[in-house]
């Protein structure tokens, strides 16, 4: 899946925007971002202004089914 794929795969399950970011750092907490560095695509979470890089050098696929597998978990779909 790529980020547009992504992108209206979440929307389509109705996860709040303020909950992700496939384009850089997200300014909000408790949400997941995919970053583009080192070559390679990197997933962050942000919890109380921190974040934690959760997943790093992945392709544009991975990253976007690493995203998508963790909404997954936290909402049992």
């Amino acid at each position: 899946m790529d980020k547009s794929e992504l992108l209206s795969a979440l929307k389509s399950r109705g996860v709040n925007k303020n909950l992700y970011s496939l384009d850089g750092m997200h300014k909000q907490s408790e949400s997941y971002s995919i970053v583009q560095e080192d070559g390679g695509c990197s997933v962050y979470y942000k919890e109380r202004g921190k974040a934690s890089k959760l997943a790093y050098k992945l392709t544009e696929e991975e990253a976007c089914n690493f995203v998508y597998n963790e909404f997954k978990s936290i909402f049992n779909w």
